[in-house]
């Protein structure tokens, strides 16, 4: 139905700006048959195009169509800016005093960031011998940022505006909380508070907002100027906690998680990468907006407590996602997603000054949250390639042979029994020998099941479990099964 009314109004956009120069065309080709007409005696009479050309040319009738179109040009403007725009605040707290429920007693752990490193890698690898689906759940829609796992509650953001927390030994829904546009990024929970933030990539003016888990209303919000899909943190230094968000063009702010008052603001470029925080260093990356190719894309370190710049270095391209801490260096995946190219790369700097010290070229640009397992890091990339990059000797150790994929945002993960998992656009989940890349299991649904669909989020594990949300709000909890002899190829497995 949007649709539909969009095109109606582009169609009578053009018509006050049409008129005249379609009379022309008229009274030309009027001209014409006349002439061919009278080269055979015959004659015809085009007075209507003349006269309607005589209307059009008066100064009042050029003024009138002008001020017309000002006028449709403003409309669709302001329906786009409105459009695009975060629901009106108010609205939303009408909407959640609607559908707010008490948490009933449950209790919830923080979680506070993604973490992507395994230090310890064990030297036996357990095969995957089945998957086994425990309970599928169908959402209204999809998930870009994957799955929170807190206490026995399970917080997914979609596309339709809601986090959604599930019981997670029954899979059920408890209870929504409601922003009104796209819930994107994974949330955080800590303090018994919700945070979420909202919005794609053309969303402005989005807010990050608090949610009391035990009452289920909205505590407080946070404006910005841009939209807020990047993952926010929450990190603690020296006993100051900080609530980091991405603001896309409005850049990274520091704000209280308590008060939801900004502690410091900086405005550096758009942002989108989640924060990594070590000692006093805040880690982030910005990357290029759509329509704006400015090759001026940078890493950054800033001071957690001031958000004063302590280093910033060029980077070779745009980075969206959470980089890599580890010995001396901070490392971050690298690619354009608004600029067409094949680039990719996986580039370090020294966490102390940002001097450049190693870089790895690869086939497209790498858009999964690198892991790193021992002192090896794994990579993937916006075609749905996955390999394993080796960041001291700058070197590529393998790239798995995966079917391609158009757009491919997931980021790959590790199950702790020496297997790399990751879903593809079509054809299911793969697991790969974390040593050589060779696919060594692939499980799709069963004809009984719901069909697969992309995945832009990661094969989460937790509880021996693994759980898996795809873009049409299919929602699963699989049981694997394993078989502790050494791993060896197998073909595609289905239940």
């Amino acid at each position: 139905m949007v649709g539909l009314f969009w095109r109606s109004f582009n169609f009578l956009a053009v018509i006050p700006t049409a008129i005249v120069p379609l009379t022309i065309i008229g009274v030309i080709l009027s001209a014409i048959a006349s002439f061919i007409a009278g080269l055979f005696g015959l004659e015809l009479k085009w007075e209507g195009p003349k006269r309607l050309l005589e209307v059009f040319l008066k100064p009042r009738v050029i003024v009138s169509l002008v001020i017309m179109n000002l006028v449709i040009f403003g409309g669709i403007r302001a329906y786009e800016y409105l459009s695009t725009r975060a629901r009106p605040l108010w609205y939303i707290e009408i909407k959640n005093n609607m559908i707010a429920k008490p948490s009933e007693g449950r209790k919830y752990t923080d979680v506070v960031e993604s973490f992507n490193t395994i230090e310890n890698v064990p030297g036996n690898i357990k095969k995957i011998q089945s998957l086994n689906t425990i309970w599928e759940l169908k959402l209204d829609r999809g998930s870009f940022g994957g799955v929170a796992f807190s206490g026995n509650s399970l917080f997914v953001g979609t596309d339709d505006g809601f986090v959604s927390e599930i019981d997670d030994s029954k899979g059920a829904v408890l209870r929504k909380f409601f922003m009104g546009t796209h819930a994107t990024p994974r949330v955080v929970v800590w303090n018994d508070i919700l945070f979420v933030g909202e919005g794609h990539h053309a969303t402005h003016h989005g807010r990050i907002y608090a949610f009391d888990l035990t009452t289920g209303r909205l505590r407080n919000a946070y404006q910005t100027e841009g939209h807020t899909e990047g993952v926010p943190v929450i990190a603690t230094v020296n006993g100051r906690s900080l609530l980091f968000v991405m603001g896309g063009k409005s850049g990274i702010h520091a704000i209280d998680p308590m008060t939801m008052q900004k502690v410091w603001h900086q405005k550096l470029g758009h942002v989108d990468s989640e924060v990594r925080v070590e000692g006093q260093k805040v880690f982030f990356s910005r990357g290029i907006e759509r329509d704006h190719d400015v090759r001026d894309h940078r890493v950054y370190a800033l001071d957690f407590m001031t958000g004063k710049v302590i280093w910033e270095t060029d980077s070779a391209a745009s980075s969206w996602r959470a980089p890599l801490i580890f010995l001396d260096r901070v490392c971050w995946g690298m690619g354009e997603i608004f600029v067409p190219n094949r680039f990719g790369q996986f580039a370090c700097f020294d966490k102390e000054t940002g001097k450049p010290l190693a870089a790895i070229n690869l086939d497209a640009p790498v858009i999964g949250i690198p892991q790193r397992l021992g002192l090896a890091v794994i990579t993937a990339d916006l075609n749905g390639g996955v390999c394993s990059v080796d960041p001291f000797n700058a070197t590529r150790q393998w790239c798995a042979d995966l079917p391609k994929a158009k757009y491919s945002y997931a980021t790959p993960s590790y199950d702790g029994n020496g297997n790399i998992l990751f879903p593809t656009e079509k054809d299911g989940i793969f697991a790969l020998d974390y040593r050589t890349g060779e696919k060594v299991f692939q499980w799709k649904p069963g004809e009984k099941e719901a069909p697969w669909s992309a995945v832009m989020a990661t094969v989460h594990q937790h509880s021996d479990f693994w759980y898996v949300i795809d873009w049409k709000g299919n929602f699963r909890k699989l049981k694997p099964e394993y078989a502790n002899v050494p791993l060896e190829k197998v073909t595609e497995t289905k239940k």
